[in-house]
């Protein structure tokens, strides 16, 4: 007797409370010493283009070409969320006006070499033009990681000001080969536009504030004597763990059984953000079920759920809960390569349920205290600069050079010039 095969719609199995690591794709390279390789080799290429005078027409001709490419950088990755078909989008036309004026001045060989370092390739058909593939994840790292060479100069130039009209070098804002492959993650922290998305209530701020920092006691807590290093709100991490949590509270409204995020959409949220590849995922989810007896309801509005501090009880324990929650079930809360973290909060009075979702991104295996270290350096540069603004604008302007002037209504004193 046969038997009659029927064909089974395939219905992905549901992230279960262990399985919250979302691991790349095999990469024909490895990340962390490709980064290294292509950082010192933009080092390098940078260090060419401003071997000019830090005055004059060569140095300006050199600072607005690399400008123009920190611009055209971020446009691609502020555009990553939209189609990646659309290539018009990652083409610039070698005749164009804008970059005959920003790649093809004086001295534009190590410019260019260093348009083709970050991942744009020259292409002549009917007309030339330069393209970035954007699915190719060896462009996608390469293009990040000159960006990243290009704001470490920035931020070094920032911090000369000045002081350019006193050397004879530009050696003090050539970035040093020394970044790690986490700073990527930090480059476009920033979320895109989400029209769709809801804006979070007060209470779900402060719930969200409140996982953050219970998840970093427990951090603490578990990877004691040695403290881990802080993990930095990634806002486009939150943006997604809140449409993630929105997207729950709609079908929790809908559909008579609770179900569980897949991992196809974590993934595809992840997707559309200009991250580097090779990165690892770490998903937390969370679902309540006793907002009444939580949060102590006594009208619509939930009031009398603080205190004279203005702390919010009702977001302490419900945090409490959900990270107690996390800690006895899944043990990647403690991964110890996680580097930056979003929390998004959705809560429905009319359900009786709140949905925390938490994303944790980094690279394994890769340190970060180094990448908290070299952040912490640039904010200390920062602070001491502004520091010293702040003097030089406070002591009152006493002339340098020049010859002493003094006016008959004031024949004992040396008049102040240039103020401004």
């Amino acid at each position: 007797m046969e038997k009659t095969v029927q064909a089974q719609e395939y219905v992905e199995p549901e992230l279960e409370p262990g399985d919250t690591f979302l691991r790349p794709a095999a990469l024909p390279f490895d990340p962390d010493e490709f980064f290294r390789e292509t950082y010192a080799a933009g080092c390098s290429l940078l260090e060419e283009i401003l071997a000019v005078p830090p005055q004059g027409e060569q140095f300006t001709a050199a600072v607005k070409g690399l400008h123009a490419l920190a611009n055209i950088l971020d446009r691609l990755f502020h555009s990553w969320a939209e189609e990646a078909g659309d290539r018009a989008r990652c083409q610039l036309k070698e005749e164009s006006e804008a970059f005959v004026s920003s790649f093809t001045a004086r001295g534009d060989a190590p410019i260019r070499r260093l348009l083709a370092h970050a991942g744009f390739r020259r292409e002549e058909s009917s007309r030339a033009v330069w393209c970035f593939d954007r699915e190719d994840p060896e462009i996608r790292l390469r293009g990040l990681t000159v960006r990243l060479c290009l704001l470490r100069f920035s931020e070094l130039q920032r911090l000369r000001g000045t002081h350019r009209w006193a050397q004879s070098s530009n050696a003090a804002v050539v970035p040093k080969p020394t970044a790690t492959v986490p700073e990527l993650l930090e480059l476009y922290r920033s979320p895109s536009e989400a029209p769709e998305l809801e804006k979070p209530s007060l209470r779900e701020r402060n719930l969200e504030a409140e996982v953050r920092g219970k998840i970093q006691e427990r951090r603490s807590e578990a990877l004691a004597p040695v403290p881990p290093v802080p993990l930095a709100l990634h806002e486009g991490l939150a943006q997604a763990a809140r449409r993630l949590a929105q997207a729950q509270r709609v079908q929790e409204r809908s559909q008579a059984s609770p179900t569980r995020l897949r991992a196809s959409e974590v993934e595809k949220l992840l997707a559309q953000m200009p991250l580097p590849p090779g990165f690892t995922a770490v998903h937390l989810y969370f679902r309540s079920t006793e907002l009444p007896s939580i949060f102590g309801l006594t009208s619509s509005t939930g009031r009398n759920s603080g205190n004279a501090a203005g702390e919010d009880r009702a977001a302490d324990i419900l945090a409490r809960e959900a990270v107690g929650h996390w800690a006895a079930r899944v043990p990647t809360l403690t991964w110890p390569s996680a580097s930056l973290c979003g929390v998004g909060a959705a809560l429905d009075y009319t359900v009786n349920r709140g949905f925390v979702v938490a994303l944790l991104i980094g690279f394994e295996g890769a340190c970060v205290e180094e990448a908290s270290a070299q952040r912490s350096a640039m904010q200390d540069l920062r602070r001491r600069q502004t520091a010293a603004a702040e003097a030089a604008a406070a002591k009152p302007a006493q002339p340098s050079f020049g010859a002493r002037v003094r006016t008959f209504g004031a024949p004992a004193a040396d008049a102040v010039l240039n103020r401004k």
